[in-house]
């Protein structure tokens, strides 16, 4: 760090060396605009039911801030080994000892005080069509977090489910 501030110093640089990305910045995958679409059609559709039905002034609806939905790993060609013990329980049932698998993540940004903070994701298994049975054309949620921290929280849990339903 010295030696970039030195040449800073005698470049006479004001900005910083490294830019940061943001999530807007994040390319979108068909999977994560359909996601995202989704979830901003249904806080839509909410905020028009608190006017119409709830009677709350247009002025006075919660706005949800900045949301992105992105992938940020589509790890394809992987295969999950079936474990020692698995495999040989099964072997007589022609259980394959590997099976191809597609591994995703894909999260939720919401922009707070100008950081976007990721506040949903979703690790997810995707075993195609080629897959043998018993995982053939099946997805498991393998890792699945969220926090409290997305504003305004009345809306917060119908957002967490529609990132599930969407992408299901």
């Amino acid at each position: 760090p010295f030696c970039v501030k030195a040449a800073r110093e005698r470049l006479q640089q004001e900005d910083g060396t490294v830019k940061i990305r943001g999530a807007r910045q994040i390319p979108h995958t068909r999977a994560s605009a359909y996601i995202e679409k989704r979830i901003r059609a249904k806080v839509a559709a909410e905020q028009r039911r608190l006017h119409e039905e709830d009677g709350v002034a247009l002025e006075a609806v919660p706005q949800v801030g900045a949301l992105h939905v992105r992938q940020l790993s589509n790890l394809k060609d992987k295969t999950h080994q079936v474990r020692p013990k698995m495999a040989a329980r099964y072997k007589d049932q022609g259980f394959p000892s590997e099976f191809p698998v597609t591994s995703k993540c894909i999260v939720l940004f919401q922009e707070i005080d100008g950081v976007d903070v990721i506040l949903f994701g979703m690790y997810l298994y995707e075993y195609g069509h080629k897959t043998p049975q018993p995982n053939h054309r099946r997805v498991y949620i393998s890792y699945l977090d969220s926090v409290h921290y997305f504003r305004p929280r009345h809306y917060r849990t119908m957002v967490y489910h529609e990132m599930l339903v969407a992408y299901l």
